[in-house]
């Protein structure tokens, strides 16, 4: 129980891991792809905003127009030039609205250099306001560009006591003019609300999300949700853009308090972070695997009842079957009482059953012993008679050479030579040239007898010589070639054929005769009986055509499988055709 129990909390352990990773993979995962979209959709509209100002401005881009307008000063003062000046003020007005930029653009300046400027916007101007004291203007004099980004940063070139707000400049330069001063660079530049941009920035806000916005150099400039302190740590953390990938947009923070997201905008250099608290962003990721460990622990206690009930329930039959199977032991002819109908009573009559079967296969593993001692003790009384007779066909054989009677000499040493291999019993598989010689000295009998009537061809490689196989395989088939083809034949002569082919890992030992054949009927009887294994023993007194052909068949069937054995193919009264499918072996025996 124990263990049960320390195997129920390691997988509570396992599955809440597992649960809090995966979830916690996913929600992330979420996290960035919502984030990097709304930080797109923030670069989208600044963009937006930065294309619509610049086509203001370089639509109302007038060289031209800006020197009479500024330098109008300097020529007598008409009302010609009053209208001008209103005129144009106008215009630059109107085209503010035309391109709605009403909430956008606070003001436009045109500077050719401290004597020699226009402002159109809220406010007023600081008249003889230097902009080579601004920091904005000192580093787009320095850089060799003819539009420029700076802010936010306050309208100091409006005078002192008037509201100043936070704006976006943008410059564009102005080709320099013969009039003016040689040390500045001429300019119109836009002031853009920095509150517009602000809108922007608060597209990302949800569910108190920190937003934190830097410049090129990592200064804060718009934070939201978050302590300025805050901020400024996290902007050291963020990487500077020009360490970024050129295939990444925005890059990933992940601590134990907060999850940030960070992307550069390179029209603007600003990087724009959002700051997600992992308590909120996981929170509903904790909730998941509490609910998940109550119902897990639910089921162990549930799991733990359950088995405690099925153990008590189960170890009841099983010491009922341990006293059944100690009577068994000490009494080996009793059987179980059954007195119930139950599960017990029904296990207690299989033992019963089993009990019987194991009795009766013992009774018959004693007989089989019995008559295997009985059959050793024939076989060795059998082998006295066999050395008799070898020895009195080889003083036949020795007279008949001495007479110079061959045909006797001759009958006599092949009927020894069958006679030595049919009795050795030493080995039960044998050569295919230890085979042929058997049918060899077999055909050479009945020749003799019949005056050379059958025709022997073999068809045999040196290398199928070597093949292994059934002892006394082939001749009982050539004999029943003999016997029931060739001998009823006018004149008892004839053809036997003997061929081997191979067939992957079988092989296939074919023997041939032109004999009478076999009826159709009786051709598919035999077949049939060679398909299927037969259990009966084939004896003298249950001859019958066909008997050694089967007797061989099953042989071979328990020796190599199933798959091997013997199937016949005949033409009734002209040939006949018996195939043995056998194993591709090469014997190991000596020659």
């Amino acid at each position: 129980m124990s263990s049960y129990i320390i195997l129920l909390l390691v997988m509570l352990v396992g599955i809440s891991t597992a649960v809090n990773y995966f979830n916690t993979k996913f929600v992330k995962t979420q996290i960035i792809n919502y984030n990097s979209q709304a930080m797109a959709k923030v670069t989208y509209d600044l963009d937006a905003i930065f294309n619509r100002v610049a086509q203001y401005v370089a639509n109302s881009n007038n060289q031209q127009l800006f020197e009479s307008i500024c330098f109008s000063g300097e020529e007598p003062y008409t009302f010609q030039t009053l209208k001008s000046q209103v005129d144009f003020e106008m215009d630059l007005k109107d085209n503010i609205y035309i391109n709605n930029l009403g909430n956008v653009v606070n003001g436009v300046l045109i500077y050719y250099d401290k004597d020699h400027h226009v402002y159109v916007g809220e406010g007023m101007y600081l008249n003889r306001f230097d902009v080579k004291e601004a920091d904005w203007y000192q580093q787009f004099a320095q850089m060799n560009k003819n539009d420029f980004i700076y802010g936010p940063v306050k309208e100091d070139y409006k005078p002192a006591g008037l509201s100043k707000s936070e704006v976006l400049l943008y410059l564009k330069r102005i080709p320099r003019s013969s009039k003016g001063m040689d040390d500045y660079v001429p300019f119109i530049m836009a002031s853009v609300k920095f509150s517009e941009i602000s809108s922007i920035f608060r597209q990302l806000d949800s569910q108190d999300r920190g937003i934190v916005v830097t410049d090129y150099e990592g200064n804060v400039i718009f934070s939201q949700h978050i302590a300025q302190e805050s901020a400024h740590k996290i902007a050291l953390r963020i990487e500077k853009p020009e360490e970024k990938a050129k295939d990444q947009n925005y890059t990933t923070i992940s601590d134990k308090e907060s999850f940030i997201t960070s992307m550069y905008i390179p029209r603007y250099k600003w990087v724009v972070t959002t700051v997600d608290s992992n308590s909120v962003l996981f929170e509903s990721v904790h909730h998941l695997v509490q609910t998940i460990n109550l119902i897990f622990i639910s089921c162990a206690i549930l799991g733990i009842l359950v088995s405690v009930y099925l153990s008590k329930r189960l170890m009841m039959p099983v010491k009922v079957l341990n006293d059944f199977m100690d009577t068994m032991e000490e009494e080996p002819e009793a059987f179980i009482k059954v007195s119930s109908n139950d599960e017990i009573g029904h296990i207690a009559q299989r033992f019963n059953k089993m009990k019987k079967r194991i009795q009766e296969m013992g009774a018959r593993i004693y007989l089989s012993e019995v008559r295997e001692k009985q059959a050793q003790i024939s076989a060795l009384q059998a082998q006295i008679n066999p050395h008799f007779l070898y020895n009195t066909l080889d003083n036949i054989y020795c007279i008949a050479q001495i007479e110079e009677i061959d045909t006797i000499a001759n009958l006599t040493q092949n009927l020894s030579n069958m006679m030595r291999y049919s009795i050795n019993c030493k080995e039960s598989r044998t050569t295919l040239e230890a085979e042929l010689n058997h049918v060899r000295s077999y055909l050479a009998i009945i020749n003799e007898r019949y005056d050379h009537c059958v025709q022997l061809k073999v068809h045999v490689t040196k290398e199928d010589e070597m093949l292994e196989t059934v002892k006394l395989l082939i001749q009982p088939v050539v004999e029943n070639a003999w016997v029931h083809g060739i001998l009823p034949k006018p004149g008892h002569k004839g053809i036997i054929d003997i061929s081997v082919v191979r067939r992957g890992n079988y092989v296939d030992l074919i023997v041939s005769d032109d004999g009478r054949g076999i009826a159709k009927e009786q051709l598919d009887m035999l077949n049939k009986s060679l398909n299927s294994f037969s259990k009966e023993i084939r004896t003298p007194e249950n001859k019958g055509f066909g008997i050694a052909l089967i007797n061989v068949n099953d042989r071979i069937k328990l020796l190599y499988g199933k798959d091997c054995g013997i199937r016949i193919e005949s033409e009734e009264g002209i040939a006949s055709r018996v195939i043995i499918t056998q194993k591709d072996k090469t014997s190991c025996i000596k020659r």
